[in-house]
This record gives C-alpha cells, sequence and structure tokens, in this order.
C-alpha cells in the first residue's frame, strides 16, 4: 500500500516525530469507545491509508473528507493525533475510498 508519491505529514497535517526516548509509560487506549491498542506500525498502516483515501478522492483537503465523515475538521485531527480511528468508522471510510483501502487497512488490529 505504500506509495513514495504520498507525504503523509504533509496530507495529514502532523507534526515531525520526535524520535526522542521518554521514560513516560505509553497511554493505553484499551476501553476507550472504539479504539484499541495499536503497534506503532499499525498506526503507519492506518494513517497511509487515511492519507490515500484524503489525497485521491478528496484531493488532500482534511475539511472535505472530515464533512463527508459528518466530522468537525477538529474530531479528525483528533484521530489523526491518537493515530487511530474508532471502529464504527471503518465501513464508512471503506466506502468514501472506493476501493482504495480495506478495512484491515485501517484497523489492522481488529481486522487481521
Amino acid at each position: 500500500m505504500s506509495n513514495a508519491a504520498l507525504d503523509l505529514d504533509d496530507i495529514l497535517g502532523l507534526p515531525p516525530e520526535d524520535d526522542t526516548p521518554t521514560n513516560a509509560p505509553e497511554k493505553s487506549r484499551i476501553g476507550s469507545p472504539g479504539t484499541s491498542a495499536m503497534t506503532p506500525s499499525q498506526q503507519s498502516q492506518c494513517l497511509e491509508a487515511l492519507a490515500l483515501i484524503i489525497d485521491k478522492k478528496f484531493g488532500g483537503v482534511k475539511s472535505r473528507f472530515a464533512e463527508a465523515l459528518g466530522l468537525t475538521p477538529q474530531g479528525l485531527a483528533a484521530w489523526l493525533r491518537r493515530k487511530t480511528i474508532p471502529a464504527s468508522r471503518v465501513p464508512q471510510i471503506v466506502r468514501l475510498g472506493e476501493g482504495l483501502v480495506q478495512p484491515e487497512d485501517l484497523r489492522p488490529d481488529l481486522w487481521m
């Protein structure tokens, strides 16, 4: 699914990753509605899938994608910060992508 032409940070508007090690424990998402703990690799896969849809179907405009989902841009930004999407939104996003992504691309922790 990787596409070298896609610059995820630009499309998704994410800040550069800080590779500085930290002693702080990672926050668990277990128990949060519609989320589960995903590995960094799974999070990257999810973000790549979202970036592909935003780029190819919405001209790279995140606010248009958010509107199509019935979200505010701030709601979409929260998903991107968490690097995961609610499982309940996967079917809707797959439909919006019109074959560009599959459920396992968006939530590899749930669809294997």
